[in-house]
């Protein structure tokens, strides 16, 4: 018989419940105004530029604080939430937010939940931004499935606002798509 026992959610929610209160936390990240108690090691281990930013000769590997530009107070509470518990949320009003911080702080996983929330919530009326976006960031898969949904989605797309906001070489590239469905 094998058992296998892990305490890595247990030690995530310790060092969460550590955030919260703050207490033992090593490290303060300052964002729009906004500054967050963390813990460099859990920084660390989601985010490349974390980890850089750590053990690289920077000021911040020898300072107990760091400055993030342009990313939001709300959207840095939720990079932190998702590294410490594993979860966040994603909603319409956030995601391209978290997207583009989860890029700028390399934190791949969290790029792929943003991508699988822009696949299931594709739609005729948001299509075209995802599509941008998923050019922007090189996220091939996503901008396949973007191009496939405007292909068969025509109508659809020709009324979305996005659609009337396009300059002439983007409708010139929508035009080159092939399969078009049009019902």
């Amino acid at each position: 018989m094998e058992f296998n026992c892990t305490l890595s959610s247990e030690t995530l929610n310790k060092l969460n419940e550590e955030r919260k209160t703050k207490e033992g936390c090593d490290f303060t990240i300052k964002a729009e105004g906004e500054k967050f108690l963390v813990h460099k090691c859990v920084l660390g281990s989601f985010s490349e530029y974390f980890r850089a930013m750590f053990t690289v000769k920077m000021k911040e590997s020898y300072l107990n604080e760091g400055i993030i530009k342009d990313v939001s107070g709300p959207t840095m509470a939720s990079i932190f939430d998702f590294m410490y518990t594993s979860n966040t949320i994603l909603t319409h009003d956030n995601v391209y937010d978290v997207l583009e911080a989860s890029e700028y702080l390399l934190i791949p996983i969290l790029i792929e939940c943003c991508s699988k929330f822009f696949m299931k919530s594709m739609n005729g009326e948001n299509c075209l931004k995802i599509r941008s976006y998923s050019n922007r960031y090189n996220m091939d898969d996503l901008v396949q499935a973007a191009e496939t949904f405007i292909s068969k989605s025509l109508r659809a797309v020709l009324k979305s606002a996005d659609f009337l906001q396009l300059n002439l070489d983007d409708v010139k590239a929508l035009l080159k798509l092939e399969n078009y469905e049009v019902h």
